[in-house]
């Protein structure tokens, strides 16, 4: 069989002894772009949030022992020859004409890319596993963009490859979702973005194989949130009249976003995976609620004034609700979801948690374990302290929270720091990439990825106090890569990727402050 690997081999021999003294910072791919599932209006307060990490304190996703990744081998990411063997795949593409085995090859590279970010991760070197999974949604995006011609085929080969994508996608995305699960919010960014352009596969998947833009679970939902007053009919109409899962998916993270749409409900669009793996989805639904009903304790609360003309509302909800009620329409649908969440997955300790949030709904919910009864205990009961004569309980101030740590939102800081003899060496490599970026969605992308770089470098130097200059500037050139960031997005003449990197900026900046 012909392989180009093989006969690439030799050329690259060739490069390797020009370009092996070169810096590793000259080599490296972009780093990768964090797409997000929200909306433009994701700065609102009252987003209900998608975005899992370990610090939610849910419960892991139990996949088949079958999507385990195993470890990559081979040229890695982090290696100076990695893209010489990125060469070599691309010299695979060029030779194989056929576009059902093309299609096949990417899907192949695309797991690989999979394979080599969880590796990465493992190792703690973030900034190549978000190289790796960079490559993976740009892999993805050439395989969606494949598919309209290959449907049109209608021949066995075709149709069996793009039901292979479905599968295969299916499988990723969930255990993207999964690792991000079990990460740290600034690795469950990286992850989220894997599982988005997975998403995105699928919806192209779902548009060429002539399914309905909205599966019947999520039309079932839609119409439940139209009765809660979570939607009104003129949304609902909207929503039914879009033509493809894409554009579905794209008016509910607008909603989600500006906190009129629960996220619990999107999940029910990756129907496909929902077919593949019902278990599994069920929990990220079943995840997903939980994250909305803690969200729901951050809004204000009804008055009893208010809880009375709600209930009255909810015996007609054909009439639309009252301007006064409207802020709180949430508690009806609270109330509902508490009673009737899964909570099998759910630790006793995290359905305790519930408990104290939702109390009688919880206790009527038909999955809710009960803690067992404490056994009575001999040991002598300890009289409490006396308070002091001179103290008032009631007056003293409370202590202040402790403000979130910075660390678990940042990636750690790769390569020299500022103040640091080879730091020039690093910005020699970034304005080296950035000056062969010629695409104006990637350099917005790339300098997006240098504002992070900056803030990471800052957080570095930020417990030394001999470096607070070198600490202050890397701020400075964080909030200059930021404007740059922003200016870029004027640049951009594609609607759809003007969109993405916008949300990724938004996201970004948003999860740095």
């Amino acid at each position: 069989m012909f392989s180009p690997k093989k006969v690439f081999s030799a050329f690259i021999s060739l490069l390797l002894a020009v370009f092996s003294f070169l810096p590793q910072p000259l080599l490296a791919f972009q780093s990768q772009s964090k797409y997000f599932d929200y909306g433009p209006y994701y700065s609102s307060s009252q987003v209900l949030g998608f975005s899992f990490s370990n610090l939610e304190n849910l419960p892991a996703l139990q996949l088949p022992d079958s999507l385990n990744l195993p470890s990559a081998t081979g040229v890695l990411p982090d290696s100076p020859f990695y893209p010489f063997e990125k060469a070599i795949e691309g010299t695979q593409l060029a030779f194989t004409f056929d576009p059902v085995k093309k299609a096949a090859l990417r899907l192949d590279f695309a797991s690989e890319r999979l394979v080599e970010a969880k590796t990465m991760m493992d190792q703690g070197k973030a900034g190549s596993a978000s190289r790796a999974l960079d490559d993976y949604g740009k892999t993805l995006n050439g395989i969606t963009d494949s598919l309209p011609s290959l449907a049109g085929r209608n021949d066995p080969p075709a149709q069996n490859l793009i039901s292979k994508v479905e599968e295969t996608v299916s499988a990723q995305t969930l255990v993207a979702a999964a690792l991000s699960l079990a990460s740290d919010p600034a690795r469950a960014e990286s992850w989220t973005g894997a599982g988005n352009a997975g998403r995105d596969a699928l919806d192209k998947v779902a548009e060429v194989k002539n399914e309905p833009a909205i599966p019947e679970s999520l039309s079932t939902g839609l119409q439940s949130l139209k009765e809660q007053g979570f939607l009104s009919e003129e949304e609902a109409n909207k929503i039914y009249s879009l033509k493809n899962r894409g554009q579905v998916r794209e008016e509910l993270n607008k909603l989600t976003a500006s906190g009129f749409f629960p996220p619990s409900e999107i999940i029910k669009l990756d129907d496909a995976v929902g077919r593949y793996y019902p278990e599994a989805q069920n929990q990220q639904i079943a995840n997903s609620q939980i994250m909305e009903l803690r969200s729901y304790q951050t809004l204000p609360q009804p008055g009893s004034e208010v809880m009375t003309e709600l209930q009255k509302w909810q015996q007609d909800p054909t009439v639309p609700p009252s301007n006064d009620i409207k802020p709180y329409l949430w508690y009806n649908r609270a109330q509902d979801l508490a009673k009737e969440v899964n909570l099998s997955n759910f630790s006793p300790d995290q359905q305790s948690k519930l408990v104290e949030l939702y109390p009688r709904p919880v206790i009527e919910n038909p999955t809710y374990s009960p803690p067992p009864s404490p056994v009575p205990s001999s040991a002598p009961t300890v009289s409490p302290s006396p308070v002091p004569a001179n103290s008032d309980p009631a007056s003293s101030p409370a202590p202040s929270p402790t403000p979130p740590a910075a660390k678990p939102y940042l990636k750690d800081a790769e390569g020299p720091l500022p103040g640091q003899p080879t730091y020039f060496i690093k910005q020699l490599g970034e304005g080296f990439n950035l000056a062969f970026t010629f695409d104006p969605a990637d350099r917005a992308r790339f300098r997006m990825e240098a504002a992070e770089r900056r803030l990471v470098e800052a957080e570095a130097l930020s417990s030394d106090p001999k470096k607070s200059a070198f600490y202050e500037t890397a701020l400075k050139n964080y909030q200059s890569a930021v404007t740059d960031a922003s200016k870029s997005l004027e640049q951009i003449k594609n609607p759809e990727a003007s969109r993405r990197v916008a949300q990724a900026l938004e996201a970004s900046v948003t999860a740095d402050w």
